[in-house]
């Protein structure tokens, strides 16, 4: 504990010692300010690595006494919009502890692997003339133990908790040019984890360590060099005039020599040879000029372009910053497809595309799912989206729709890597349902027929429709009427009404004493709301199969809905 709190006052001793060697030095410091605009402000992603020390409390003192461990953290700046110079981020921690036992106890060792999501708030201040920050951290995550116990206990292997934290965290940011995007941070921690195993784990320590601010120092980097260009061309342009300057003087140092030796000079010979002089002398003034100018003109062209290019270039990332992310579209038809090769409605047509992008995606993909949300059928493609696709209601596996079922098809595409950039949208994608109508299955063509349906729904798990909702009622019914007007499509058939049910525990018992007399009477029900629109009860035969022919099999739990269903077979 003496430790721990040392650890705690060093930040602040080094602080003041620092504060005193200032004053020393004759320079006076300012006192405590919260809310500084002197302290810098970060925007972006941030990366650290810290140590942690902590000490367990209340019922977890019993197992342990300390633990000391590392770990790795990324840090997200908001855009600034709070008053007070305050931030508002969040964190992604992962970290590694080593557990020391408590002398005598019934835990050997224990390793603990944390990961956890935060939020937090920044508050600047300073003191003694130094740049702080106080970065109060709530997080919760999740806590992989790996123990092993000794004198009695059974405990032995990877063992889950989840935890809650709350850290105050002390920034220091170093007054060195090298060190302006590293903060350096002592953050006390509290977590706690709820009561698990007759015994929740409470622990107080610390973490130690540095974030790196990456998004702040590439734009740093980026104004200085940009900042050196501009000191570069403004010491070329300083050079230049001067030396214009000094031309300029030397020319007119030299005319006013030869005018004084033309005056001084009786001889009109003389004077006519000075006069030619000066003409000549001013020819050449006139020619630096010139000249002058024109390098000048050279170098605000020059300067111009240059600034030019550098708006372009602010204009070309405000609107990239301002585009829109890519929106899909995607639609499918017919509804109430039935693809039993008759020849109507036997495929369905979906139409796909997208929006606000520059380039040709990499790759698409739709996804489509069963009622009960199994995959079913996978189609995709590279490159460009085409403008139609279609399907014949196959799954992968070569199994066909089921009647009366809402399917869902799922759209996702990839952006090219330059869109992906730009909008910061690794993928887009959108969903629509497909519903399917009443399948006529031919056995023997022109002789026998067959229609399954297993989204027939049954009250309390019995053999009628009685107290359904009105909705699951009217579906009922709907697709009985479906049914009967198949049959009377084919005068002179008998039909077998055919209830199956699904064998849970894989037992003949099971099969003998309840699957068989439920299927017994929902057969018996279906056969009279057949003869209730209008079918011959002598043409109906009502059977009860209970498990029998399955299809999906025992170990193929997530398609077991299959096998609870009505099957109509019509025979000439």
């Amino acid at each position: 504990m003496k430790k721990f709190i040392l650890t705690l006052l060093l930040p602040t001793l080094v602080t003041v010692a620092f504060a005193q060697k200032t004053e020393e030095a004759g320079q006076k410091s300012p006192a405590l300010v919260f809310f500084s605009d002197e302290v810098p402000r970060y925007t972006g992603i941030a990366v650290g690595a810290h140590l942690l020390n902590q000490y367990a409390l209340g019922d977890w003192a019993e197992f342990a006494t300390a633990n000391l461990g590392a770990g790795v953290d990324a840090e997200y700046t908001l855009p600034s919009f709070l008053p007070m110079n305050l931030d508002l981020g969040a964190s992604l921690r992962t970290e590694f502890a080593h557990v020391f036992p408590k002398s005598g106890g019934t835990l050997k060792s224990d390793d603990q692997l944390n990961f956890s999501l935060g939020a937090w708030l920044r508050l600047p201040f300073l003191l003694a003339g130094q740049t702080f920050a106080l970065q109060p951290e709530l997080a919760y995550g999740l806590v992989l133990h790996h123990a092993k116990g000794q004198n009695g206990s059974a405990v032995d292997g990877w063992f889950s908790d989840s935890a809650l934290s709350l850290a105050l965290g002390l920034r220091y940011i170093a007054p060195l040019d090298s060190l302006r995007n590293v903060e350096f941070e002592l953050a006390p921690v509290y977590m706690f984890s709820p009561e698990k195993e007759n015994y929740s784990v409470s622990q107080l320590g610390f973490r130690l360590g540095a974030v790196w601010h990456v998004d702040s120092l590439i734009k740093g980097r980026k104004a200085q060099k940009e900042e050196k260009q501009k000191a570069v061309l403004a010491e070329q342009q300083r050079l230049e005039r001067e030396r214009q300057e000094e031309e300029a003087r030397r020319l007119k140092e030299e005319e006013d020599a030869k005018r004084r030796a033309m005056e001084a000079a009786a001889d009109e010979a003389e004077k006519a040879r000075i006069a030619e002089e000066l003409r000549k002398a001013e020819e050449e003034r006139m020619a630096a000029e010139a000249e002058a100018a024109r390098i000048a003109e050279e170098e605000r062209i020059r300067a111009e372009e240059e600034a030019a290019r550098i708006a372009a270039e602010e204009a070309r990332r405000a609107e990239i910053a301002a585009w829109p992310n890519p929106l899909l579209t995607f639609t499918a038809s017919p509804q109430n497809f039935t693809p039993d090769g008759d020849g109507m409605n036997d495929t369905v047509t979906f139409t796909m595309g997208i929006q606000y992008i520059e380039e040709t995606p990499e790759n698409w993909a739709i996804s489509i799912t069963d009622p009960q949300g199994n995959a079913f059928r996978t189609i995709k493609g590279k490159g460009a989206l085409p403008e139609s696709v279609e399907w014949d209601g196959k799954s992968d596996k070569g199994e066909t729709v089921a009647s009366k079922n809402a399917y869902k098809a799922t759209l996702a595409v990839t952006p090219s890597r330059t869109d992906r950039l730009r909008t910061k949208e690794l993928t887009a994608s959108t969903d629509i349902t497909i519903t399917t109508g009443l399948l006529l299955e031919v056995i023997v063509p022109d002789h026998e027929w067959k229609i399954v349906v297993n989204a027939m729904q049954f009250a309390g798990g019995g053999a009628t429709f009685d107290g359904l909702p009105d909705d699951i009622l009217a579906a009922n019914n709907e697709t009985l009427d479906e049914v009967a007007q198949q049959i009377k499509e084919h005068p002179g058939a008998n039909v077998f009404v055919q209830g199956y049910a699904n064998n849970v525990s894989g037992t003949e018992k099971e099969n003998r004493e309840e699957l068989i007399p439920l299927s017994q009477e929902r057969a018996d029900f279906i056969v009279e709301q057949l003869v209730n629109r209008g079918i011959e009860r002598e043409t109906l035969t009502a059977e009860g199969k209970g498990g029998a022919n399955p299809i999906a099999s025992r170990r193929d739990r997530a398609n077991w809905w299959k096998n609870r269903r009505i099957e109509f077979l019509i025979k000439k």
